[in-house]
């Protein structure tokens, strides 16, 4: 009897010191491994991605895992596509939240994804041939083709439900933005 009433004891003993102990293990998900790092760490917020870190974006954050490895051979590049990935991002929220705003930020948008591109491509200069960088292209283009297709929409809606007034922006996807011929041709050069 004196035995179990002390494994009793020892069970209770034992349930109570593994229920009480604190749980540090997090778990560690591919957007804590990116780099650069989408997630600050310090706790400042001078360098946090806020678009990048949630959930809806996960097709962008899984194809910049896919491509990390050339954050190796041209950094300032790969850093100037995830901040732009990020602006663009940015745009494409400010839309959902508006959609008043499709017709002047979908030049933007436009404008962004030209720029993620061409930063890609510069890499492409440095990176040995065995890395297929041309899919990676192929990849990110038409993630960022279904971003647009989706301001697209959602402008479009808005217009059908709205009307057409003297302020109505037209998209028309085959139009460049209207300060895309005034601007340095050498600030989309390569890297």
């Amino acid at each position: 009897m004196s035995e179990l009433i002390g494994l009793i004891i020892f069970f209770l003993i034992f349930y109570y010191y593994y229920k009480n102990q604190p749980q540090e293990s997090k778990t560690v998900t591919y957007k804590d491994i990116l780099l650069p790092s989408i997630i600050n760490k310090n706790g400042n917020n001078d360098n946090e991605f806020v678009e990048l870190k949630k959930d809806e974006n996960n097709a962008i954050t899984k194809f910049l895992l896919k491509i990390q490895l050339f954050y190796f051979y041209n950094e300032e590049a790969y850093e100037e596509i995830v901040e732009e990935l990020e602006n663009f991002l940015i745009l494409f929220r400010s839309i959902n939240i508006d959609n008043s705003y499709g017709g002047k930020f979908y030049d933007l948008m436009q404008d962004k994804k030209s720029l993620i591109l061409n930063n890609l491509r510069s890499i492409s200069i440095k990176i040995p041939q065995q890395y297929n960088i041309k899919d990676a292209e192929q990849d990110l283009e038409t993630i960022l083709d279904t971003y647009m297709k989706k301001a697209e929409r959602l402008y479009k809606n808005f217009v059908y439900k709205n009307g057409y007034n003297y302020q109505t922006k037209i998209i028309n996807r085959n139009e460049m933005a209207y300060n895309k011929y005034t601007e340095n041709v050498g600030s989309f050069s390569y890297y």
